[in-house]
């Protein structure tokens, strides 16, 4: 989540990136770059609930950073920890209006609790709607997202996890493609892989999914589902388009759908 965070800030903050660069941030001290580029995420993300933090950045500026450790904490403390976070990316894509990330990895992330929840949060009612994506001042591409650990705490989900993380995602125009590659690394093991590809003009949707996990694993234990069972291989989702949808459900590891108010969709095994 942190480094999805770091990444929307430079999207956000593209138009303020571009004048900086072209502008007096180029000409500054390599310390004062780290201070402006420290000052600048965390000041785009952190709100009253939410602190973002920055810690030994070197780079700043230039094509390769890295960042020692990114930490967000509430009124609790740390909730969230990346460490040795490096991006390496194109500035100069900035002034044709593109967020191109060559890869961002980190050694390992740790998400030891969830955050507290914000009471004062107004929140829309959950109900069926139109699926949007969320939009940003530039077109955003990551090639490469990798971490090898991401370790989750008792509290998070319900179950103590360790897993790795690898990935791309395209970001243009209201469109979305990405590619998310997950596996376990501790207790029974598992692995999901996503591909997923939506259309804003056709508001429709394509999704590849293949999962396996052993009984009491991470899917099953996020949903909540009854006994904990094993959730078989290979999903894929057999329909795609239509205005509006629901939230998909897993019924026993077995079989999965999504209703929608002008059509049906349901991810089916593939046999």
């Amino acid at each position: 989540m942190a480094l999805a965070l770091a990444v929307m800030a430079l999207a956000v903050g593209a138009p303020a990136l571009v004048g900086a660069l072209a502008q007096d941030v180029a000409n500054m001290s390599e310390d004062q770059q780290k201070d402006w580029l420290t000052s600048f995420v965390q000041d785009k993300l952190s709100t009253p609930e939410r602190k973002i933090e920055l810690s030994n950045i070197d780079g700043a500026l230039g094509s390769d950073v890295s960042i020692r450790e990114i930490t967000i904490s509430d009124a609790e403390g740390v909730w969230l920890r990346v460490n040795n976070a490096r991006l390496t990316w194109n500035q100069a894509a900035l002034f044709l209006g593109r967020l191109e990330i060559k890869s961002l990895t980190a050694d390992s992330i740790d998400y030891p609790r969830n955050a507290v929840p914000n009471d004062q949060m107004d929140l829309p009612p959950a109900e069926a709607g139109t699926l949007e994506v969320p939009q940003f001042p530039v077109a955003i591409i990551l090639e490469e997202l990798n971490v090898p650990k991401v370790r989750f705490g008792q509290s998070v989900f319900g179950l103590a996890a360790e897993v790795s993380l690898d990935g791309s995602l395209t970001l243009e125009n209201g469109d979305l493609t990405t590619k998310l590659d997950i596996v376990r690394l501790d207790g029974p093991g598992g692995q999901l892989g996503l591909d997923v590809a939506y259309q804003k003009q056709d508001n429709a949707i394509d999704l590849g999914l293949d999962l396996t996990e052993p009984r009491d694993g991470v899917l099953s234990n996020l949903l909540n589902i009854e006994g904990r069972p094993a959730v078989e291989p290979d999903y894929q989702w057999i329909g795609a388009g239509g205005r509006s949808y629901y939230a998909a459900g897993i019924d026993s590891g077995r079989s999965a759908g999504i209703g929608r108010d002008d059509n049906h969709c349901e991810i089916r095994r593939r046999l």
